[in-house]
């Protein structure tokens, strides 16, 4: 199985060094940049991105175990999820690739969390599992700068908030 691309113009197969165990592409964004996963010879699944010149880099979050991004803005964030070997399961990541940078993201009392989608605007979708088998939706935004909140921990809407926690992502 390979990733394929078609913008405009013939079918082009994607191929990421290092996949034998197949590739697949998840997401784009206005410039034509792609993300996905590819399998490798110890069938270990990593991620990938191809910029706008079509050159493909592999990634893993610090730890990563398996790697799955789903989506990819025009600033070249790439959300998904990944295993590291924790109690806490899958884990939602935030990775900047203009600066190499990762952010862990995990649900309230999450067992499982996936960063599924991210726009323009930087909102990004994704689910979590609060331990007790209970699917939820998240909204949450990446934000520039500091922000009050611990770091690795997941931040929490304010009393009668309604959604849109902050992701942070230093500059």
């Amino acid at each position: 199985i390979m990733a394929f691309s078609n913008i405009g113009g013939p079918t082009t197969r994607i191929d990421v060094p290092g996949a034998t165990g197949g590739s697949y592409a998840f997401g784009i964004n206005f410039s034509s940049e792609l993300t996905g996963q590819y399998t490798d010879s110890g069938s270990v699944v990593h991620g990938w991105w191809q910029d706008s010149a079509a050159t493909i880099t592999s990634f893993d979050p610090p730890g990563s175990l398996q790697t799955l991004p789903f989506g990819i803005n025009d600033q070249t964030f790439i959300v998904g999820r990944f295993t590291d070997g924790t109690t806490l399961g899958e884990r939602g990541f935030l990775f900047n690739t203009r600066k190499g940078i990762f952010i862990t993201f995990d649900g309230p009392g999450a067992v499982f969390t996936s960063l599924n989608g991210i726009n323009t605007q930087g909102l990004i979708c994704g689910r979590y599992d609060d331990g007790s088998g209970l699917l939820h939706g998240l909204l949450a935004r990446v934000v520039i700068g500091p922000v009050n909140q611990v770091p690795n921990q997941a931040p929490q809407p304010r009393s009668g908030q309604r959604g849109n926690p902050a992701i942070n992502n230093q500059e």
